[in-house]
């Protein structure tokens, strides 16, 4: 079972803000060598929003749906199969950005972050629906 975390800190490559809730905002630098450096920090854990702990989210869910759909009673993306395992997962207000889930693991914590790059001709922001960690 995940419980969402409210307040953690976000680093976007540049900057550092103090987060309640859900972060949605512009990225300080628009080229990928400063943003993918970004993370979220929650007391001493940094979670990398880049690199091999990161999937696109509707591969998450193909390969996790019962975690993915538990996961979801909190965050209400909306679920559409195209076709048979092709799936279109959004949330509402921001349906054509491309979604990301990350994961990451420290001091037998497991967390979970959900989140999207958008822009209209480069990634310009970024919005970070939750910040999940594992309860045992």
């Amino acid at each position: 079972m995940f419980k969402e975390v409210k307040e953690y800190t976000f680093f976007d490559g540049v900057n550092q803000y103090n987060v309640t809730d859900n972060y949605d905002n512009w990225l300080s630098s628009c080229e990928f060598s400063v943003y993918s450096q970004s993370y979220v920090k929650i007391n001493v854990d940094e979670i990398n929003l880049f690199g091999p702990q990161t999937k696109k989210i509707e591969v998450f869910y193909i390969q996790n749906k019962e975690l993915f759909e538990d996961l979801n009673k909190k965050l209400n993306f909306l679920i559409e199969e195209k076709e048979v395992n092709c799936y279109a997962i959004y949330n509402s207000k921001k349906k054509y950005e491309d979604y990301y889930i990350t994961f990451s693991e420290f001091n037998n914590n497991n967390y979970i972050v959900f989140y999207s790059l958008g822009g209209s001709r480069f990634i310009e922001s970024i919005t970070i629906y939750g910040v999940m960690v594992q309860v045992l």
